[in-house]
């Protein structure tokens, strides 16, 4: 009797476990719809894909400073994801060990493309790399800033008339984003008829850069305002050898820096040309239904990337339908990417002066597009009052070489007051030949 209740007991759980693995097997394959569904917890929540809500910021130094600092506001603002706060050094083999392990990361906000990561099906937004080189196209899920690299010069042309500056030396590396805007900035220079001279580095045996000729060249002519047109990679030899050739604030120098390449260098390394005027592009931050999101973006340019890239996940999970994992990463993807309009696509320049004594300020934010400039906000303009040249008494040359046109103008100046002297002589001896003939005409009428 008890064997009989036993093996209907067994069957009976037999058919139960039968009557669940079919309908794991068509849940499993069913695709839930999002269509109806407007609240991002909603998705992530629901299916096997309720455990990927991870998504990684990694940072370098610099960028670690101005996010750390409203972290907390990140956290508010966008609560149904898990954020969490990485160096960007750790982030390679976070994203390593999450491919093998169990896959919870929904995205990854990062400032460059990472060497060792050329594959990555997770998306990865890069807030850092306006200038997004042809070798990152075969990179599956990676998506560029969302912005244009070209209204930069819009901000340096500002800044230059904000402070007087006309004459003004550039020196750039050899990677492609500092020839190509080069060639932009030189044009806008050209438009807005200012004077200046590019320097470019030495190429060495291992494709290195040497800055000696170009420092030389600035020190030979006094060329007192520079522009670094380098990348990280060049940065730190560029700073080291200024600092040996004197081209530093201490002598009257001032460096403006595209984006900010030093992030590979040491507070103390910086401490003989700080403070440095950097000068970096942001995307601009729409004001729409979160005035909250709009405000923080104003705080600073790496700030305002990221909450740029973690709207951009936030959106694309909310319009995603894929069920399977790698559908999901895909469309986030192709969403995230279809969202970039750069040709269109205002940007915000903010100018910083970086000092490493004391804390970094915003002096002006630029709004533009790569035909102008749209608005101009002035935070503070508190930088002390520099010159471009020096020594320049009387006028100021379009020749960069001879900044001051002295000479000529002198000797016009000489000539003048030389034909004016003639002509007082001149005048003197005519008034004294008349006196005199009039004294003799006067006496023979008195005889």
């Amino acid at each position: 009797m008890n064997e009989v209740l036993v093996n209907k007991m067994l069957k009976f759980l037999g058919s139960v476990l039968l009557l669940v693995a079919i309908l794991g097997v068509q849940c499993e394959r069913k695709r839930f719809n999002i269509d109806d569904i407007k609240d991002f917890s909603a998705v992530i929540e629901s299916g096997p894909l309720r455990f990927i809500k991870r998504v990684l910021i990694c940072s370098n130094e610099e960028a670690s400073e101005q996010i750390m600092e409203h972290r907390l506001d990140i956290f508010t603002l966008f609560p149904n994801m898990t954020i969490e706060f990485l160096d960007v050094r750790q982030c390679p083999h976070e994203i390593r060990s999450d491919r093998h392990g169990d896959k919870s990361i929904l995205a990854v906000i990062a400032p460059e493309p990472f060497d060792d990561i050329p594959d990555s099906e997770v998306p990865i937004y890069f807030y850092e790399a306006p200038y997004f080189l042809e070798n990152l196209d075969a990179y599956s899920n990676n998506i560029p800033a969302l912005i244009d690299w070209r209204p930069l010069k819009h901000a340096f042309t500002h800044f230059f008339e904000q402070q007087g500056w006309i004459r003004i030396a550039i020196v750039s590396d050899n990677s492609p984003y500092s020839a190509a805007f080069e060639e932009e900035l030189v044009g806008h220079f050209n438009e807005k008829q200012l004077v200046y001279n590019v320097q470019r580095c030495v190429e060495t045996l291992h494709h290195d850069c040497d800055f000696k000729e170009a420092l030389q060249f600035i020190i030979d002519n006094n060329a007192l305002i520079v522009v670094a047109n380098v990348d990280a990679r060049n940065a730190w030899v560029l700073l080291k050898q200024a600092r040996e050739h004197g081209v530093t604030r201490k002598n009257e120098f001032i460096w403006l820096a595209r984006d900010w390449p030093f992030v590979n260098v040491s507070k103390k390394e910086l401490f003989d040309i700080s403070p440095i005027i950097s000068l970096t592009l942001a995307p601009l931050m729409k004001e729409t239904a979160n005035p909250e999101l709009h405000s923080k973006a104003t705080r600073g340019p790496h700030l305002a990337r990221i909450l740029q890239g973690l709207t951009l996940v936030e959106d694309a999970v909310r319009h995603t339908k894929r069920y399977r994992i790698d559908h999901f990463y895909r469309d986030i993807a192709k969403h995230m990417n279809s969202a970039i309009i750069k040709d269109t696509y205002d940007a915000r320049a903010f100018i910083r002066k970086i000092d490493v004594n004391d804390k970094s300020e915003v002096l002006t934010i630029v709004v533009a597009n790569s035909q102008l400039v749209t608005s101009v906000t002035t935070v503070n303009n508190s930088t002390p009052k520099v010159y471009d040249v020096i020594d320049c008494k009387i006028m100021r040359s379009n020749v960069f070489t001879d900044p001051c046109n002295d000479f000529w103008i002198s000797l016009i100046v000489l000539v003048v007051l030389l034909f004016i002297l003639l002509l007082f002589l001149i005048i003197h001896v005519y008034v004294r030949y008349f006196a005199y003939f009039e004294n003799v005409s006067n006496a023979r009428k008195t005889n």
